[in-house]
């Protein structure tokens, strides 16, 4: 990959320039990356709501917490 630095008046760089294959290369990487990095957080966040659920029908079964029932559930949306 041949790299190219953009530089102010200063010699102070300002930029990069890289040819475009290399940059479709690297967006296709980045795209990649991010539906593994959204798909581990999704996981994260089913698995942290059916721990929270879990706790909470647990709660109900010991008499310290009250559940909705479906109707209510529904009525509520």
């Amino acid at each position: 990959m041949l790299i190219q630095y953009l530089e102010n008046h200063a010699g102070d760089n300002i930029g990069v320039y890289i040819p475009i294959n290399d940059w479709k290369i690297i967006k296709q990487k980045l795209k990649e990356l991010s539906f593994f990095i959204d798909e581990k957080l999704n996981k994260e966040m089913v698995l942290s709501d059916l721990k929270e659920a879990f706790k909470e029908v647990k709660e109900h079964q010991s008499g310290k917490k009250k559940m909705k029932t479906a109707k209510d559930f529904l009525d509520e949306i």
